[in-house]
């Protein structure tokens, strides 16, 4: 996000999902990411979703 683009502003929204012992299957547990992708557009730009809150994104540039 703190990078510049010529033709338009980029933003990231993620949704992720923990495999447990309590997820039923593969199918949940692509559902609970595409909540949480869904949670964290809502919320705002730059953010990561995960089931009990979210992380705001740090974009950092890094030099060698």
């Amino acid at each position: 996000a703190g990078l510049p683009w010529e033709k338009r502003v980029v933003t990231v929204s993620i949704g992720a999902a923990t495999l447990t012992d309590d997820t039923p299957d593969r199918h949940t547990l692509v559902e609970d990411a595409d909540r949480a992708l869904y949670q964290s557009k809502h919320a705002g730009r730059n953010r990561v979703q995960h089931g009990s809150g979210s992380i705001p994104l740090r974009a950092t540039l890094r030099t060698q």
